[in-house]
Order: structure tokens, then C-alpha cells, then sequence
């Protein structure tokens, strides 16, 4: 609150030093979540899928960025600009040519106007 307190030195003692906090603060296991084993990885080109919050996005691509062990996501750059989090299991890896062909079909409707 801002106000000075006056106490009496026996009625303090030495506050211990508090550990310096873990990346993840709030997790309760030691042992942060390691990225799953698959072929995605940074530069990765995925396709959205199976959102059930914000549906909207299935099938929207992007590009992988990172592994975020603390959340247990990964982090990825939007071809919008965007940047979202996403599980494991809401990403689909695209093949080079999958690719190539969504973007390009992506860039023709992107003109179009709402």
C-alpha cells in the first residue's frame, strides 16, 4: 500500500532467498512436455485442422516456428501473418506439392471481397 511500517528487529527475521522461477512456472510436473515424435518440425508446412473453438481456421495454412514446451504447442506463423499455438493433433504436415498448390489456390481467392 505505499505507507512506511515500523517494526521491532524481534519481531523479524531473515525472509529466505526464493528460487529463481522455472520457465513454466505453473507446471506441476518437473519434467516439461517434449515435442511429439513426428516429422514436424521448424519450417514445417501445415494445415489446420480439427479446431472445434474457433472452426473457422480448419484448413488455413502456415508455416511451424517452434516448439513451446510450456504450453505443449506449437508455435506457427500464419500465411495470413498471424501467429497461433496449436497441439500436435490440430496440424496436418503438407508435402512440398500439397503446398505449392494451396498457396497458389489461396492467393487467387484472396482477392475477393467479403
Amino acid at each position: 500500500d505505499g505507507s512506511g511500517k515500523m517494526f521491532k528487529p524481534s519481531n523479524m527475521k531473515p525472509a529466505e532467498l526464493a528460487a529463481v522461477p522455472d520457465a513454466c512456472p505453473d507446471e506441476v510436473s518437473p519434467v516439461p512436455p517434449e515435442p511429439p515424435v513426428s516429422a514436424l518440425g521448424p519450417s514445417s508446412r501445415i494445415r489446420i485442422i480439427g479446431l472445434k473453438a474457433q472452426p473457422h481456421l480448419n484448413g488455413e495454412l502456415g508455416t511451424v516456428v517452434e516448439w513451446d514446451d510450456c504450453e505443449g504447442r506449437w508455435k506457427v506463423h500464419m500465411d495470413d501473418g498471424s501467429g497461433k499455438m496449436l497441439k500436435p493433433a490440430n496440424l496436418q504436415l503438407m508435402d512440398e506439392q500439397t503446398s505449392s498448390l494451396a498457396s497458389a489456390g489461396a492467393g487467387s481467392t484472396s482477392m475477393t471481397t467479403a
